[in-house]
Formats: structure tokens, sequence, C-alpha cells
């Protein structure tokens, strides 16, 4: 049989507190029957110290316990002579007057019908009177019931500070003894009544414990049933703050990110679709030109179909890349050399392209620091490029683009900005999101497919750096990247992105 949380929940709480009904019910009968006993037997003892006195009294006019030795009317006068309440069983009871002269009365009254006789008064309870032991100094037996091992305490009986004998007291149990047993299950009897109407007291409140506890956790688990399914608009309402409170507000977290992915994926696929489209509808356009004899095959023209090949090869690459990048499957070949050497090499080699477009390019390295730096080069080259390109397309002619080399912590800082025309602050947090151009002057009129900061991103975070974007002092973007500052002595490394 499966059960639900809540079953077990509640089947948890009501093992648990009957378990401990049933402990405080055997706990409060073992304390009350304790109790009750000490109580009789205090009792007892000093109604025995009566006896003792009157026994002292007897020894003291008699001289000896002969006219007391198995004599049970001298017991009984002795014992309703102390000041001690003692009850009495009809044997050792006074016995009545003589009945007067038969002259006097009438005829004796006719016997009664056969029957059960009587039960005896206090029957129920052994009166002290006849768990008394008598005996001498020697504890030779005197008077009493012959169960000297079952005294529990012997009290000493002096004439003149000489003992002359032994008072033995047996306490009363209450196994035998109906009366006190029957006042002792009365009493667990209420107690058990009380811990049942607990028990089913608790038993609701477990309930209600129960379902209030599972209630945010059927609540997710339906939601998540339903997000399952597809069904990504979704939330549940979040009560208190503990850690079921913290379960819903991380569930809702969960669907809006799922949301927003839903809606990046979406968007995604649709700006993938017309990034591919244009190219090849212009490559389908020319080359069906070419096939039906409109336009010849010329060299130039056969150029300007290779070049937008190529665009459009770049662009699935650079596609590519990316999922292996979301898939955590972009393969590094780590290892050591100078991030400040890469750097002239890149400027060496845009410097002309940006020259020729009347735009400047200048590194700035801060002397006196070490810029060795364990890595990935290929992947590095990529991201500066990408930089570096990004700044060639969207400059206004007449600007320039400045390369910033310097440590800082524990990090090698790189820092790339340009000049006009700048971006928006409000297109600063999206310009890292794939296929994102911003409108007005950067647009993708200059060729770019909207992927290259996509890929940097990507590139520095695999490399466990941060990324970001912001107004440039120069008028337009500047692009900072923080790298961890790792060596390692092995001149080469293959690590797997852990994604």
């Amino acid at each position: 049989m499966r059960l639900n949380i809540f079953s077990k929940l509640l089947l948890t709480l009501i093992v648990t507190f009957s378990t401990l009904l049933l402990v405080l019910l055997l706990v409060i009968n073992w304390s009350f029957r304790q109790g009750f006993s000490d109580f009789l037997w205090q009792k007892d003892l000093n109604s025995s110290a009566a006896v003792v006195t009157s026994l002292e009294s007897f020894y003291q006019r008699h001289g000896s316990w002969q006219s007391m030795r198995n004599n049970p009317r001298q017991w009984a006068d002795m014992l309703r002579a102390s000041p001690a309440s003692l009850n009495f069983s009809p044997a050792a009871a006074r016995p009545p007057p003589p009945p007067p002269h038969r002259s006097n009365i009438g005829p004796p009254p006719p016997r009664p019908p056969r029957g059960k006789p009587p039960k005896r008064p206090n029957s129920g309870q052994q009166p002290l009177a006849e768990r008394l032991i008598l005996t001498d100094r020697n504890r030779d037996m005197v008077f009493g019931p012959r169960q000297q091992r079952r005294v529990s305490q012997w009290l000493e009986i002096k004439q003149k500070k000489i003992r002359v004998g032994w008072l033995g007291v047996i306490p009363l149990e209450l196994e035998t003894d109906s009366l006190a047993g029957s006042f002792v299950e009365q009493q667990f009897n209420k107690v058990a009544i009380f811990s049942l109407l607990a028990l089913v007291l608790t038993t609701l409140v477990s309930a209600a414990l129960a379902k209030f506890f599972t209630r945010p956790i059927n609540q997710v688990a339906s939601a998540a049933a339903k997000l399952a399914s597809g069904e990504l608009n979704i939330s549940v309402p979040v009560i208190g703050e503990d850690e079921l409170a913290q379960l819903s507000t991380n569930f809702n977290q969960m669907a809006i990110k799922l949301r927003r992915n839903d809606t990046l994926r979406k968007q995604w696929i649709s700006d993938i679709s017309h990034e591919l489209r244009t190219p090849i509808a212009i490559l389908s356009a020319e080359i069906e030109a070419i096939r039906d004899g409109i336009r010849q095959p010329t060299a130039q023209r056969m150029e300007s179909l290779y070049v937008d090949v190529q665009n459009l090869t770049a662009l699935v690459d650079d596609l590519h890349q990316l999922s292996m990048a979301d898939q955590g499957a972009m393969q590094l070949s780590c290892r050591n050399f100078d991030l400040q050497q890469l750097c002239r090499e890149l400027r060496g080699l845009f410097k002309p392209r940006m020259n020729s477009q009347g735009l400047s390019l200048k590194l700035q390295v801060v002397q006196g620091q070490q810029y060795d730096i364990f890595a990935d080069r290929q992947k590095l080259t990529q991201l500066l490029a990408n930089l570096l390109e990004n700044s060639l397309r969207y400059t206004d002619a007449g600007g320039g683009t400045m390369i910033a080399l310097s440590t800082q912590s524990n990090h090698i800082k790189l820092v790339v900005q340009d000049s006009a025309p700048n971006v928006e602050d409000a297109d600063l947090s999206q310009i890292f999101q794939r296929l994102f151009r911003v409108d007005k002057s950067r647009t993708s009129a200059s060729g770019g497919s909207g992927l290259g900061l996509a890929i940097c991103q990507s590139i520095v975070e695999q490399h466990s750096g941060t990324i970001s974007a912001a107004q440039s002092s120069m008028g337009g973007l500047e692009i900072t990247v923080l790298l961890p500052i790792k060596t390692m002595n092995s001149t080469t490394m293959s690590q797997t992105n852990p994604g």
C-alpha cells in the first residue's frame, strides 16, 4: 500500500503521541500506586506508634506478655485502649452483653431463611489490627499472624530503656486489598479515559497539522505536474517564511526563469530563421539568375557568392559554438602564455583595417606587472578579435579604440572601449543576448550577426571570469573582462568546460 506524505505524517504524529500518552499513563499509574502505598504505610506507622505506647503501658502493669500470649480478647482490649484508630474484624470485637432473663421477653423470633451470609464490614481492606505482630525481646511470637517474613518494619517496645518486645507491621498490599485496589483502579480508569480523550484530540490536531504542512507541498507537486506538461504560466502561493515558503518561492522563481527561457528560445529560433533566411534567399536568387541565364557567372559575381557563403558559414559556426557551450561540451586547450603579447599581436592585425576606415587603435599596458595566464589561447584570441571587430563595425570615422591591460587582485583586467556612438543604458543589460542588436546607429547594416558579444560572454564564463558593459569615457561602449590569474608548469592541458 502506497502512503502519501499526509498519511505518513499523520501516522507518525499519531504513533508518537500515542506512545507518549501510553508511557505517561503507565508512569502516572505507577506514581499514584507508589504514592498511595506510601500514604497508607505512613498512616499505619503513625497508628502503630500509638499501639507501641499502649503495649508499653500494658507491660508496665503486667510485667510480662504471658496474659497476652494467644489471647485474642486481651489483644483486642489493649488495642481499643490505645489512642490509635483501628478497625477490628468481628472475631476481635467485644462480644455483645448477655440477653436479659427469659421472663422479661417474648418468644424468640423465627430463624431467618437460608441464604448467603452478610458481608463482613471492611471486608475489602485488611484492618491494621490484623496486620500487627507482637513478639517478645527474643522475637518469639506473642500474638498475631505468623507471617514474620512479611513484616516491613519492627518497632521496639521498651520499659525503662530496656527492650521488652517488638511490634511488627505488615504492609498493606494493593494487589490483595480489594478496597485500596478498587480505589487505585478507579483512578487509573479516570486517567485512561482522559488519555483516550487526549488521543482523540491529538488525532484531530495531528490531522490539522499534517494538512497544514502538506498543503504547500501538494500545491508545489500539482504545479510541478502542470509545469511538466508544458503549462509554464503558473505559480504557487507563498505563505509564511519557513522552509516550505522558501520551496514555494524557489518554485515560482524557477517557473519565471522557464517562461523567460521559453520566450528566449522562441525568439532565438525566430531570429535564427531570420538570420539564415536572408543570406540563403540572396544566394538562391543569385544562383537562380545565373542558372536562368539572366546573369553571367563572372569571376566577380562568383567571388561575391563565395563571400556570402563564407558569411553564412561563419554564422552557422557561431551558432554551433554557442550550442556546444550551452551543452557544456566546449573543449578548452589551456596552456601558459603572455596575454600582453596576444594583445600586441591583435593590435598589429586590426590596426591597418581600422586606419583604413579613419579609426585609431591604441594599447595601454600598466608596466611592471606580469600578464602570464593559464587559458585557451585560441579562445582568448577569438574573444579579443570579436571585441575589436565589434568596434571596427560600429565606431564612427574619426574615432578610435583603446585596449587597456592591467591586474586587479588575482585577476587580469582587459578593457576594450571605443568612441561614439554610444549605447543607451537600457540596452547595456541586453547587449550580451544572442542576436541582439542595438537599434539606431549600431545596426546589422555593418554585417554583424549579433552573436559576437554572446560568444565573448561564453568564452569568459568558460574561463571562470566575468564580462560587463558600460558607457565609455571616450563616448562609446566599454567592455570590461576579468580573468583569474592561473599558471601551470605543463605546456598543454585539455579540460572540458563544466557548463
